[in-house]
């Protein structure tokens, strides 16, 4: 299969960056899922480094997902909203829990 060049230079100009977008979009949304499903959403850390472990990705400018680092450095800069919805989900099932006790 020969693509031409200039489809190859469109794809990493315009499909790909788009493509990495969203999945850092899904990664937060994830994110803040994971919180209101009362889940550590710190433990996402550590679902990023098992999912990456040993891999040998390309650079991020031709490849359809964020590198990890990427991902990392997100879902630093979400975590105090992920944070704030887990504790008011630990709070309110704490609360209904003890009434049923």
């Amino acid at each position: 299969m020969n693509i031409p060049l200039s489809s190859r230079m469109m794809n990493l100009a315009l499909s790909l960056p788009k493509s990495r977008k969203l999945e850092l979009e899904a990664d937060y949304i994830g994110l803040l899922l994971m919180a209101k499903a009362c889940y550590d959403p710190r433990t996402s850390f550590e679902v990023e480094r098992r999912i990456n472990h040993g891999s040998k990705a390309p650079p991020e400018y031709f490849s359809t997902h964020p590198n990890m680092e990427s991902r990392v450095v997100q879902l630093k800069e979400k975590m105090p909203e992920a944070l704030r919805i887990f504790n008011q989900c630990q709070a309110s099932s704490s609360w209904a829990f003890s009434r049923f006790q």
